[in-house]
């Protein structure tokens, strides 16, 4: 039992003990009773080892459990994360421009807004989020949107545009970033897809589709 104990004090062992015959239980407890019994000294493991992760960080309850902290502990993120991310704010963009007002709508107003849109789903997950960053070096284009890790490095670098431009992918290719991006929105999909030729292998493109008439 004594590496049994040892796991329960790391949080880990409730899938060991499940099936581990050496477990302290009266023979008349049966199956489900014992299974309560684990989950519950496993639950008690994991909270001891999160509240002594707080006391040695300093941080709250209500920062370890902030929205968006569960998806990116530590500013840690898979590749498949970053791309399941990315296509869910793709989702969000366009739900956004088709709910903006047709006599509002124009190439400025729209990418403005959409610009405003990410940046506040970026910070409802808990991230540190600068907008219209001008990189060292570049004076034609700001990045609409840089969302940085915990330790201020850039994570997500984002621009927004009707096409692919030159300016905004020698923006994006001048700084380091985990992931870079950009969306375009305009309803010619046909000089979209030419624009994607100023590409780097690095940058991923979305296109955003408003589904709902034409022009903007």
């Amino acid at each position: 039992m004594a590496y049994y104990r040892e796991w329960m004090k790391k949080g880990r062992g409730f899938a060991v003990a499940l099936f581990c015959r050496e477990v302290d239980t009266p023979p008349n407890v049966g199956y489900e009773d014992s299974k309560r019994s684990l989950q519950g000294i496993w639950a008690g493991g994991l909270f001891k080892c999160m509240a002594e992760s707080m006391r040695r960080t300093g941080e709250s309850l209500c920062e370890k459990f902030r929205p968006g902290r569960m998806a990116r502990i530590d500013g840690g993120f898979m590749e498949k994360d970053a791309s399941q991310v990315m296509e869910q704010w793709k989702r969000e963009l366009e739900a956004a421009w088709r709910d903006m007002p047709k006599k509002f709508r124009t190439e400025k107003t729209a990418r403005r807004t959409l610009q405003c849109c990410l940046y506040a789903r970026a910070a409802s997950m808990g991230y540190k989020v600068v907008a219209d960053y001008m990189p060292p070096r570049v004076a034609d284009r700001p990045v609409d949107v840089v969302v940085l890790d915990d330790r201020d490095s850039i994570l997500f670098a984002v621009c927004l545009d009707s096409m692919v431009t030159l300016a905004a992918v020698k923006s994006l290719d001048s700084f380091e970033a985990r992931h870079k991006v950009i969306y375009t929105m305009s309803p010619m999909e046909k000089k979209v897809r030419e624009s994607r030729f100023f590409l780097k292998p690095d940058i991923v493109h979305h296109h955003l589709q408003r589904n709902g008439g034409d022009g903007w």
